[in-house]
């Protein structure tokens, strides 16, 4: 009686502290050092057993976990994933616990090791009083997406998993850390300890089931000018989801947290959130949240924010903070039981401000658990610390100007002459270029004008460069001049045909690189290679630099009028048809020579 009644007690106690990604295990247990099958028998085999690790995709179904090796559903097979990295470090003192190894094997600390957090131990190993830890043990998982920690001293250890990439290249969603009990209560009768098959030790399995963390950013911009809108669509994978055992707060189900942060480029401007749209489902089929399943918030690209009397509002600027409310939290993670593949979609269109290379990453925060989490980012305030979440690839965009110098061929600058753009796209259409409603430019006093805005003509939604181009980019612009110039009275002779010309991304190769690009802690734009950090700082170079990215200069030269022959009146007329008559009157003269001669 007095074994069941403290089994029972411990097993309340330990609830809840095998997790792993969501995915709780069994309820732990500890007896003192007697041969009964009730308590821990300290000397079988040699007081030493295992933790067997499984890891595997989301993809298969499970029953509830129970710390035991028959944990598939029926029919459902796992597939395993190799290569992840696993950090197992035993705890062999905790606060209110000086030894580990002994608190297992008795009753004296059952309150105190039902008390122990994962989140309190991981913390711990960066300096925690009261706290001591042994040698850890570091293993990726093999070709079945299995490890075996084997020969382990009983008592608690913190597993962490700290490489989620793995062998072919895919990164998964990484699991919390969690604390495993060695050994843990049997769920099948609750009397005894889990053992190996042969039953010659104790042991415990472990299978996280994690989902493939893959997060994108794509762009479309396909002949989008300066002044036009782009659209940014980030795609998110979501972890792993279960149903609550106990609703909490108005939730069903154990998803969390799930945001987005953007700084967009200093190039770009969102104008308000309406644009702003979340989508659960996959690429083929979405299904778009409701207003109340999300909340957005616009800043300023100084990451304070914007308050009127103490409170933020939204404003215009290069922030854009999303995090899902707990209607739209309950709702991703029902989809997400449903079908494994769906993702979380968040689309939005910022204006185009300024010509030069856009850059631009976003960052994605998503985690689940029992209780209530908090929502990284806060829909109301950018986030503290940004890398908590997990980076998009990047995705650049380029425009680029023209700058037209008119001259009537000794240099001397023109004024006065006016000119349009047109787009030739690769399907070989031709089309005016309007540039925040501009369409026509004229060149000033100075001679001098720049078509400024400019989409580049190699590079398109990021993904199709050079000839990959769609038949709707424009692979080359035309200058054409509508209105010759008249200086100090002299009339200047049009340009006959278009003059072709291309603007450009320089450096293609590794602008397209995502290594290329990554954000600091404030969002500005850094660049691991100099020469493409050249690139983008040239953007702000004065135009006169013509080894500009995205730059072209060309110089258009005109003649005067030739003069014409008079049609009317004046001396001129006269004198012609004076010369006229002596032509005439001259060939006369010869006729009658020629008749004498043959007389």
């Amino acid at each position: 009686m007095k074994n069941s009644i403290r089994k029972s007690a411990i097993a309340t106690l330990a609830a809840g502290t095998l997790l792993f990604s969501g995915v709780a295990a069994s309820t732990a247990a500890f007896a003192q050092d007697q041969v009964p099958a009730s308590v821990v028998d300290a000397n079988l085999n040699g007081g030493k057993g295992t933790i067997h690790l499984v890891k595997y995709d989301d993809s298969k179904g499970t029953k509830d976990p129970t710390g035991t090796k028959d944990q598939f559903a029926d029919g459902q097979t796992p597939n395993p994933i190799k290569g992840i990295e696993f950090t197992l470090t035993p705890i062999t003192a905790a606060p209110g616990i000086p030894s580990v190894a002994d608190a297992v094997k008795s009753n004296d600390k059952i309150k105190e090791l039902g008390a122990l957090q994962a989140s309190a131990a991981e913390a711990a190993l960066k300096g925690g009083a009261g706290w001591t830890f042994g040698n850890p043990i570091v293993q990726k998982t093999g070709e079945n997406g299995e490890i075996n920690f084997a020969d382990l001293p009983l008592g608690v250890y913190l597993l962490q998993e700290t490489n989620s990439k793995a062998a072919d290249g895919k990164t998964y969603k990484g699991a919390a850390a969690s604390l495993v009990y060695l050994p843990t209560t049997n769920p099948k009768d609750q009397s005894s300890w889990i053992k190996s098959e042969k039953g010659d030790q104790y042991a415990v399995w472990v299978y996280p089931k994690n989902s493939l963390e893959n997060n994108v950013k794509a762009v479309e911009d396909t002949n989008k000018e300066v002044g036009e809108t782009v659209t940014y669509t980030i795609s998110a994978t979501v972890p792993t989801s279960k149903k609550l055992k106990t609703p909490f707060e108005g939730r069903e189900y154990d998803l969390n947290e799930f945001g987005f942060w953007d700084n967009l480029d200093e190039k770009l401007q969102l104008l308000d959130a309406k644009s702003v749209k979340v989508s659960v489902g996959t690429d083929a089929q979405k299904t778009q949240l409701e207003p109340a399943d999300f909340a957005s918030t616009i800043y300023k690209g100084d990451g304070k924010g914007v308050k009127e009397d103490g409170k933020d509002v939204k404003a215009t600027g290069q922030e854009l903070v999303v995090a899902l409310t707990n209607s739209g939290l309950d709702k991703v993670a029902k989809a997400k039981i449903a079908d494994s593949t769906v993702k979380v979609y968040l689309e939005f269109s910022p204006k185009v401000m300024a010509s030069g290379l856009a850059p631009n990453q976003a960052i994605v925060v998503k985690n689940n658990g029992e209780g209530k989490g908090t929502t990284i980012p806060e829909p109301t305030n950018p986030p503290e610390n940004p890398d908590k979440g997990e980076k998009t690839n990047t995705v650049v965009t380029g425009w680029g100007k023209i700058e037209i110098t008119k001259t009537d061929g000794d240099k001397k600058k023109l004024k006065g002459a006016e000119f349009e753009v047109y787009g030739i796209t690769k399907g070989g259409k031709k089309e005016k270029i309007s540039i925040n409603g501009q369409d026509k430019w004229t060149t000033p006093d100075s001679g001098v004008v720049t078509i400024d805005g400019l989409h580049a003509n190699n590079l398109e939604d990021f993904t199709k460069t050079g000839e990959s181009i769609s038949n709707d980019q424009y692979k080359s612009y035309e200058l054409l001049e509508t209105k010759a110039p008249v200086v100090d009275g002299v009339q200047y002779e049009l340009n006959r045909t278009p003059i072709p010309f291309t603007i450009e991304v320089k450096e293609l190769t590794k602008v397209t690189t995502e290594e290329t690009w990554t954000l600091d802690a404030q969002g500005n734009v850094v660049s691991k290679d100099s020469a493409v950090k050249t690139t983008v700082e040239s953007v702000s170079t004065p135009a006169s630099d013509k080894t500009l990215s995205l730059f072209k200069a060309t110089e258009v030269v005109n003649i005067p009028v030739k003069p014409k022959l008079p049609l009317t009146g004046g001396a001129g007329i006269a004198a012609f048809g004076i010369l006229g008559l002596a032509v005439i009157g001259g060939g006369l003269y010869a006729a009658k020579r020629n008749e004498k001669k043959n007389a």
